[in-house]
């Protein structure tokens, strides 16, 4: 008999353990406060390809919400975070409702007194399409509180950032918009890495500027012209103002283009402009040993990215066209969690200006490695291409308006109609040029003023090629119409020796100069 007492008393004493520990672990006030995390729960009669196609990427929480909703009201996604900073984490749901065709975040905040959480805020945003949209908890000004960050695109194809921070003064709250962005262009967080004192709470850290890129709209005097300048604004937290003011403007000259060639690429048509990026485009400046290019396949809705051995594909998700060209949303097909978004400006017929950015919950590398200027590959492409140069004259009309040129050795190099000037660490020179053709053979002789020369006395001209890249099998059909190009902003300078019967080869090394880019931003 003692001994089934016993048991019943082992038993009891276990299962009032385990109903303790399991209320402990649902009361969501008690949880230790973590990063914030991005959840979409399944909404009732909604299937899970459903949700996986109308949400933003979510993890696996398996969380549902705990503010109270509108009838009206259909929960998207859930962000969970310390957002009033009394170490307890608050929820902010996006939902859509019946009434609007926006989408709207609701904050909800944990009262321990009473152990739910209370709707306290509601903001409305001018986002209606849920794949552009992102939502975050980041500490933007770095004093360790979490600000509120969403970013979309409108239906109109503008870029939208805002950042909120909560203010709580006892049982007062005040939602505070410190950072109020919109553009026609690219809107990005530059974050970077904090010190280590920071890192263990013993200190602030820096704040992460916000860089904004819209299009000048400042009138042209040509009406046949069409002007593509950028202005690059920067914005900074001031601690004063309590919120992000510009404290820097840069306006990036761009290339003009006729006014028929831009209607026509660019006529507000999402088609038109899609069907003008299909194809094959490099990127023209790359760090490393490899080019990087850029496959559109806009009749497959695929983009595909190809570095070396490497390939990535993306489904084309969604897309608007803007004043300064097109913003995509794409998801790679092999990880449904991973979202690219593109911003692409046109700059010439041949020429596009490439910015992307992962999720906004991810840290956004200011030198991501496919930003930059990309040229098409295609030489049949239905906008047109240019004969490339190749007499010596248009190699000497390439070299003088082309700005700076560099050397291997860092050395910058500027060519007037009859003369030259090489700057640099380890070599200052200056002279004359003059270009001749020998045997339909482009050849440029250098003659320099100053006691030692950078150049040889002569060189035969030619420009680098870019080659077609290697494709898996699946993908080569594709590539069919592409091939090698021209990149006359490489020109390679061969030493030759000048006799009655031609040029011949000089035993010196080999000159590779480059066209100078556009300055780089973040």
């Amino acid at each position: 008999m003692k001994r089934i007492v016993s048991s019943i008393f082992v038993i009891t004493a276990a299962v009032l353990a385990a109903v303790v520990l399991i209320t402990h672990e649902v009361e969501p006030g008690n949880r230790t406060p973590g990063q914030p995390k991005v959840v979409t729960p399944v909404i009732s009669g909604e299937t899970k390809s459903d949700v996986q196609n109308n949400s933003v990427p979510a993890d696996d929480g398996g969380m549902t919400s705990f503010i109270p909703l509108a009838s009206d009201e259909t929960l998207i996604s859930i962000l969970t975070l310390d957002f009033d900073g009394d170490t307890r984490d608050d929820q902010i749901n996006l939902v859509r409702k019946m009434t609007s065709p926006y989408l709207y975040l609701i904050v909800g905040l944990y009262n321990p007194a009473t152990g739910s959480y209370e709707r306290t805020a509601e903001i409305a945003t001018q986002i209606s399409q849920v794949k552009t949209f992102s939502y975050t908890g980041m500490d933007v000004i770095g004093d360790h509180r979490l600000a509120l960050v969403y970013q979309g695109i409108t239906d109109s194809g503008e870029s939208i950032m805002q950042i909120y921070l909560a203010n709580r003064t006892g049982s007062h709250f005040r939602l505070m918009n410190i950072g109020d962005f919109k553009s026609d262009g690219t809107i990005f967080i530059q974050q970077s890495a904090r010190n280590e004192s920071y890192e263990l709470s013993q200190s602030n850290g820096v704040s992460f500027p916000v860089w904004v890129y819209s299009t000048d709209k400042s009138e042209n005097k040509d009406e046949n012209i069409s002007g593509h300048d950028q202005l690059q604004t920067k914005y900074e937290w001031n601690s004063a103002a309590q919120k992000y003011v510009q404290t820097d403007q840069l306006r990036i000259t761009g290339k003009r283009l006729a006014a028929k060639e831009l209607e026509r690429i660019q006529n507000g048509n999402v088609k038109t402009f899609s069907e003008f990026l299909s194809g094959l485009w490099y990127k023209t400046t790359n760090e490393g040993d490899g080019i990087r290019y850029m496959f559109f396949d806009y009749e497959n809705q695929e983009i595909i990215l190809l570095y070396k051995d490497a390939e990535e594909v993306y489904s084309w998700e969604d897309s608007y066209v803007n004043s300064s060209g097109m913003y995509l949303s794409t998801e790679n097909t092999s990880i449904s969690n991973l979202q690219r978004r593109y911003y692409i400006s046109l700059v010439d017929i041949d020429e596009i200006q490439v910015r992307m950015q992962d999720d906004l919950r991810m840290t956004i590398d200011e030198s991501n490695l496919w930003n930059g200027s990309y040229k098409k590959m295609d030489a049949k492409s239905s906008f047109g291409s240019e004969t490339v140069p190749v007499t010596a004259k248009n190699f000497i009309d390439t070299l003088v308006q082309g700005g700076t040129w560099h050397s291997p050795d860092g050395s910058s190099i500027t060519f007037s109609p009859d003369s030259y000037t090489v700057a640099g660490d380890t070599a200052n020179d200056s002279g004359t040029f003059a270009g001749v053709d020998i045997a339909d053979t482009p050849v440029i002789t250098f003659r320099s003023s100053g006691g030692k020369p950078f150049f040889s006395s002569s060189y035969t001209l030619s420009y680098a090629v870019i080659p077609v890249p290697d494709v898996k099998p699946s993908q080569s059909s594709k590539l069919k119409n592409a091939g090698p190009v021209t990149d006359t902003d490489t020109v390679i300078l061969k030493p030759v020796e000048l006799t009655p019967e031609g040029c011949l080869p000089a035993e010196e090394p080999m000159l590779t100069i480059t066209r100078e880019k556009e300055k780089k931003a973040p």
